[in-house]
């Protein structure tokens, strides 16, 4: 009787046993380290003004990916004969082996604010981004911008993570380059 209940004992503890060792197992997997990722920032061929309003960040995996974020975030009413957006044809992108990503800080109530990614690390399967936003310094236009970026990286991206670092712009008495409407722009690549 007593050489049963070890083996019933045993028997009922097998299973736990199994579960702690893949529990454990399953930790140290999890437990990478980071890895920096190679990603190139992206301009559609022509510059556009964002007019997301409030912080948010689009993974894009596809053509189609991109239509729809091209007319909820940039297109800014650009339509054609029948009323229909038109789409920024992404150049550049074999959306094989190549993702965008897509970082809006929100509305800002000057000019002068800019976002620039310093970073892409991958931690298991997550995309760390760190994007610096860069403060006005100087004098600014008066009037609501958009800032926002876009960077191209390898195809598969996991879930993403972004971080926004504030940096005091370099100080300055006038704009930068102007887009046809006067407001300031950077154009990174």
């Amino acid at each position: 009787m007593e050489a049963q209940s070890g083996l019933s004992r045993l028997l009922v503890m097998r299973p736990i046993f199994a579960f702690v060792l893949l529990l454990v197992c399953g930790t140290l997997a999890m437990a990478q380290t980071a890895q920096n990722v190679a990603f190139k920032p992206y301009t559609p061929h022509r510059q556009f003004m964002g007019r997301v309003d409030k912080f948010s960040s689009f993974v894009l995996h596809n053509e189609a990916d991109w239509d729809r974020y091209w007319s909820m975030a940039l297109s800014n009413g650009v339509t054609d004969a029948q009323g229909n957006p038109i789409p920024a044809e992404p150049s550049g992108v074999d959306w094989k082996t190549t993702e965008l990503i897509a970082i809006h800080l929100g509305a800002r109530r000057t000019g002068g604010y800019t976002a620039k990614v310093a970073g892409v690390t991958r931690v298991g399967r997550r995309y760390d981004v760190a994007v610096d936003e860069i403060l006005p310094g100087g004098m600014v236009m008066q009037h609501f911008t958009y800032p926002y970026t876009i960077i191209s990286v390898p195809a598969g991206v996991p879930d993403v993570n972004i971080t926004v670092n504030q940096k005091s712009g370099p100080m300055r008495m006038g704009m930068g380059r102007k887009n046809p409407i006067g407001t300031e722009i950077i154009v990174y690549g």
